[in-house]
This record gives structure tokens, sequence and C-alpha cells, in this order.
């Protein structure tokens, strides 16, 4: 068979596998020719228009890769280096190229890789083509060939011509490789977009990882920048405290010298003293209490701009703090001849405040008064139920000239006054005010004024009564009155064992409280339990924790009669404050059900004529979690209760109309109130029997505490 046969034969088998290839082609027949003792291949022009469609129809078909070969800008034309000797080879990629279906291509012929080298130092170009495909050396230049070139030239994109796998030259580098018997125009053309795209789109993202590198490098460094500037601040502000408690110490020092000596001289031990002698002296001795009371300013104020004052908030009484508080101030009012009354109007029910801090406050106001009073003028300090349920109000009222409405808003401004002595002095510095304002910030309070030119002025604050739900609907509050708002708050019950000690709670109670930090809140629910806010996201709760257990550690470590309990955490949840406001107040509502001092939510219908009686009662039960509604005789009472269908009623039996015996008795026959437990109040002991004897609960004989009303309350609702 002669060579024309066969190289006509083996035309026929590859125009069958290129039909196979494409099912349904309609690709002509190719047409052989014999021409000077060889065979040649006429390609039609349907041939070429066809081979274009199948390219843009392969291009709209297959994936993002396609699209992005065809939004990409080539070059026209592409300019194309192959390195291969000069043969069948090279004839084939340059004819392939000739017929490329959709782009221009010019094509350079280089034979060996030195000269590649030389020419790409000359001449840029788009791509490289390198012929793989000698058999002698296909081991090493397998291995080589590709690697070496890459390292030369990286920036131009490499295209592998080669019979055996495609996956060793990949590895070396090469964007893509094409088998030798697939040169055909469009597998060729596609190769060398997408070779190109490859290389672009690698060398994008070497470039973005070179910039996330240098932004990486730059982000550490500035890191170590603002740890070394944090650490430097920290210096900073451990001398600035060390400071401040060494200026107060050397203040303390020589003013108690000052004043042991004053007194020393007073008392006559070294000798007689006159009348005069004895006034100078008591001049002395105020003016050395000024000044120390000007060191404990000066102390409070670094603390609160540090966030670092500590604070222990505790059920306590008004009483108490009038109490804690009464002997400084008159003593200091009555060297001035000025006269301080007490009054606490009605009976008030507990208050959840820090007892100290409070009092630091009532003196600052009383200072204040003091230095706009007259001789012989009285200071009045009062407390009385505020005009919102759940909160108490503590004023400190003088009789100076007023302050004017310009100033009233600057006075609670650090160093600023406007309050005159009746001599027209400033006195002090004008921190009394500013400092007041800020420790009744920490014990959810708020302070106001009331003042007329010429007739004197009024200071007072709000504090909350002792009741979980309003404890911390004011914490909440709080919050969302911040700046920095909307905030996350972790909260976490903090639980002990049965403990019977009081001292051992009150030990966990003062522990707890002592680790809180700045926008925090401790409360306590029951004997056992607390509620803890953490003012932190939930990835920061577990440091929290970990935190306070090492504290506890080191709290038993250092005291050896320490009295402190084992105590476990339990995580609640995380919300942000004030957007799910709503959803931690609502999640904590079973928790004000089992509180300490609250019984439950429950609606308690008080009936009562004695105004002044009702109103103590409803803030009492109010400050205890109750909902109350009042009512003034009995066919009112009758009426809401069945609207309201309350969880128990407080009945009076002395009303106007209808008494509390009758009213009992339309009680238990109406079916709708029937069943509601009732409690009697009555000074007259002899209606007790008539009273169990209509079902009341309980009666009880006025006047009786709140703790008895309370004590009955949660016997009839169990």
């Amino acid at each position: 068979m002669s060579s024309e046969t066969t190289v006509e034969k083996s035309m026929v088998v590859q125009e069958k596998k290129f039909r196979g290839d494409l099912p349904g082609s309609t690709v002509p027949k190719l047409n052989v020719c014999r021409q000077q003792g060889t065979a040649r291949c006429i390609v039609p022009e349907a041939i070429r228009a066809n081979q274009k469609a199948q390219l843009e129809a392969d291009r709209g078909t297959k994936g993002n890769g396609r699209k992005a070969a065809k939004e990409y800008q080539f070059p026209s034309p592409v300019k194309v280096m192959l390195i291969a000797d000069k043969g069948v080879r090279s004839d084939t990629v340059s004819q392939a190229l000739a017929q490329a279906p959709t782009r221009s291509f010019s094509l350079t012929l280089v034979p060996c890789m030195g000269d590649a080298n030389r020419k790409l130092k000359r001449t840029e170009h788009d791509i490289v083509l390198i012929d793989l495909t000698d058999q002698q050396e296909r081991e090493c230049r397998q291995a080589y060939v590709i690697s070496h070139f890459r390292r030369i030239h990286g920036h131009v994109p490499v295209v592998a011509l080669s019979d055996t796998s495609t996956s060793d030259a990949i590895l070396r580098g090469a964007q893509d490789c094409i088998a030798g018997d697939q040169l055909e125009a469009a597998s060729l053309e596609r190769a060398i977009e997408h070779a190109i795209l490859r290389h672009d789109l690698t060398e994008q993202l070497r470039h973005a990882n070179r910039l996330l590198d240098q932004k990486g490098g730059e982000l550490r460094r500035a890191n170590d920048l603002l740890r070394q500037k944090n650490g430097r601040l920290k210096r900073f502000y451990d001398m600035a405290q060390e400071f401040v408690d060494h200026v107060s110490h050397e203040f303390r020092t020589p003013l108690t010298v000052i004043k042991e000596y004053a007194t020393i001289l007073a008392d006559g031990l070294v000798g007689p003293v006159t009348a005069k002698q004895r006034e100078f002296l008591e001049i002395v001795d105020s003016r050395t209490d000024d000044l120390a009371y000007l060191v404990d300013d000066m102390l409070d104020v670094s603390r609160l701009r540090a966030g670092i004052i500590g604070v222990y908030r505790q059920d306590c009484s008004v009483a108490d703090i009038f109490d804690r508080v009464r002997s400084v101030v008159e003593h200091r009012a009555s060297r001035r001849g000025i006269s301080i009354s007490f009054d606490i109007q009605g009976t008030l029910p507990r208050i959840y405040c820090d007892p100290e801090k409070i009092g630091r406050v009532i003196v600052n106001l009383v200072v204040n008064a003091m230095k706009v009073c007259d001789e012989g003028q009285t200071i009045d300090v009062w407390a009385k139920a505020g005009d919102k349920s759940g909160e108490i109000l503590i004023g400190v009222t003088d009789k100076g000239p007023g302050i004017a409405p310009k100033d009233r808003r600057r006075i609670f401004e650090r160093f600023r006054q406007a309050c005159q002595s009746g001599d027209g002095r400033l006195e002090g510095f004008g921190l009394g005010l500013s400092i007041a304002r800020d420790l009744l910030a920490l014990n959810f309070g708020e302070l106001s004024l009331d003042s007329a030119m010429g007739e004197g002025t009024t200071f007072s604050f709000s504090l909350p009564c002792s009741n979980v739900k309003g404890l911390v609907d004011r914490y909440v509050q709080s919050l969302e009155k911040l700046e920095e708002s909307p905030l996350p708050v972790s909260v976490l019950n903090v639980m002990t064992g049965s403990c019977d000690d009081k001292r051992r709670v009150h030990d966990l109670d003062r522990f707890l409280q002592s680790q809180t930090r700045r926008h925090d809140f401790v409360v306590r629910v029951t004997a056992e339990r607390w509620l803890v806010f953490l003012q932190c996201g939930d990835a920061d709760v577990s440091r929290a924790m970990r935190r306070w257990r090492d504290a506890s550690a080191e709290f038993r470590g250092n005291r050896s009669d320490s009295l402190l309990p084992e105590f476990t955490f339990e995580r609640r949840g995380t919300w942000t404050v004030p957007d799910e406001s709503t959803g931690l107040l609502q999640a904590l509502r079973p928790d004000y059900l089992t509180s300490a001092r609250s019984t439950n939510d429950s609606c308690v219908l008080v009936v009562d004529d004695d105004r002044d009686f009702a109103k103590g009662l409803n803030l009492q039960l109010g400050a205890a979690g109750y909902a109350v509604k009042t009512a003034k005789d009995a066919e009112s009472a009758l009426r809401m209760a069945s609207k309201l269908n309350p969880q128990a009623i407080l009945l009076d039996h002395s009303l106007p109309g209808m008494n509390g015996i009758e009213a009992l008795e339309e009680l238990k026959r109406n079916p709708s109130t029937q069943d509601i437990p009732v409690i009697m109040l009555s000074a007259n002991t002899t209606l007790q029997p008539a009273a169990l004897a209509h079902n009341a609960k309980f009666y009880l004989k006025k006047p009786c505490g709140f703790d008895t009303i309370v004590s009955a309350l949660r016997d009839v609702l169990v």
C-alpha cells in the first residue's frame, strides 16, 4: 500500500473520530486530493463556519469559565511564541492558529529555549507554547523545561504540547497542556484563551495576597503599637492613681495632726484657753474638716472618672441612712449656727442602694446648702414616697437666695458654682453636686433641682425600692441612656447550696458585687441565688466566669477566716440593649415570681377609705412586686373584683355605706369572686369570728406591720 493511500485512510479515520466526538455534527465530508506526491486536506468554508458556531455555543453553555473568557479583553492579535523544531508539529500549530474561529494570532517560531529567552527579553509575547513531544528528551523535558522557563519568565503564561500525561506539565507551572492529536483550531484557541485568563487571575490573586500580607504586617505593627500605648497608658494610670493616693495621704496626715493639736489646745491640756482662743481653735478645726472633705472629693472624682469606684448595693432602710449621716451634718451645721431637721413622711418600704454612697450624697447636698444659709436658718432633710411606683424620694431643702435659671444646668458640672453665700463669696471647688450625681447614677438614682429666687432651693433624688423587677428595669433603663448603646448584656445565675449561716451569704453577696465592673449589676433573687448582669457579649462570658473563680480562690487563700461558700454559674443568655430589652425582661419574668422580696406580679385589690393608709400600702406592695389596685368603698370594690379577678383582696371593715363584713358576704355569694382569698383588716377584734365565718382567710388587727400583711398574702397565694 502506498504512503498516499495510508495518509488518505488516516484522514478518513480522523474524520470519523471528529464526527464521533460531535454527535449530530453537520460537518461536511472532507475532500482529500493528491498533489505532487503528497496528500492534502481541503477544509471547506462550511467547516470553518461550523467550527466558529460550535465554539460560540461551547462558550455559552460551559459555565463561568466560558463567560469569563468571553468578557476578558484579549489583545488583538494575540502574540504567540512557539518553542519547537521546524516540522510537522510547528506546521500543525501554525495552521490551527491561522484557522482559529474567532481570534487572530501572530506566531513567532523559535527552535530552542536559548533563542526564546533572548527574544522574550526584546519583545513581549502574550503566551508561549512549548513542544514537549521529543521522545528522546521527554523525561527530562517534562521535569525541567517548564519549571525552568517559569522561573525565568514567570510573567508569561505557558501551554505545553505533549503526548503524555498533562498533570506533570501543569504541576511544573504550565497553565494548560494539549495532547498532540488534539491540535485543531477551536481546541487550541480555547486553550490559549484559558491559559491567558488563568495566568492573569493567578497574578491578580498573588497581587491580592501580597497586599493582604502587607496589610497584615501593617495590622500587626499597629497592634503592637496599640499594645505598647495601652501599656504606657496603664502605667500612667497607675502612676496617677498612686499620685492621688500619695497626695491624699500627705494631705490627711498633716490635717490629722493639726486637728489633734487644735483639740489638745481647746481642751486646755496645755493651759487655760480664753473664749476668743477657743473660737479661733473651732475655726481651725472646722477648716481642717473642710480640707479633709475636699481630699475625699478629689479621690471620688478620680475614681469615678476611671470607673473603678467600688459599690455595694444592698437592702436597707431610709432611717438607717439618715442615722448614718445625722451626727456628721449636725456637727458641721452647728459650727455655723444652722439647724438640721430630718423627716421621714409615712411608712416607707426598704430601698436597694449602697448606703455609704447615698450617705455621701446627702452630706454633699447638706454641705452645699450650708454655703447659702445664714446663721439661725434650718436645712430640711426629708424622704417620702415617689411619684412613680417603686421609688423613694430623698431631698435637701434650704432657705437660701435660690439659683438663677441660667445657672441651674451648669452647676452640675465639675468645678462650676452658682450658689453664693450671704457675703457674696464662693466656697469650695464646685465638686459636690457633680460627685452626688455620679454616685446616684451608680445606684440607679436621678438628681433633680427645684429652686425659686428669694425662697430657697431643693435638691432631691430618687432611689429604687428593694424589688427585683423594679431594679432590673432600672438597670436596663440606665444602659439605654448610655451613649455607647446598643450594648450586649449577658445574664448569669450564681447559685450556692443551702446555707443557714447569714454571715456566709453576706460574704458571698459582697464578694460578687466587688467583682462587678462598670455597667455590671448583681442582685440577689433568693437566699441561694443571684442574678448577675455582665455588660459583655457571649464570647466574653467564659473569661468573666474564669476571672470570678480565680478571684474567689485568691479571696479564700488570703483570708484564713473566710466564710465564702462555694458557688456555681449558669448561663441565661445574651441580649442587646435597647434592641432586645423587651425580650430580656420577659426572659427574667420567672425570677420576679421567686425573688427574695417579691411574691408574684399578681393583682391585689386594696379596699380602704383611709387615703393615706391605702397610698402607703399601695407603695409597699408595689415595691414587693405586686400589681395593686385600690377602692375606697365596698360598691367600687365589688365591681372591680368582678372585672379584674384579683389574686387577693385586702378588705377594711369600716367603709362608707356597705361595711366590710357585708362586702365579704357579697364576694362569697358571687360565683365569679367567691374563690378570691380575702384578708380582713380592722381595729375591732370582736368582728374576727364573723369574718372567719364568712370564709375570710385572715383577720388582721390594725395597726399591723407591712411584714405581717405580706406574710398573710404569701400564705393565701401559695
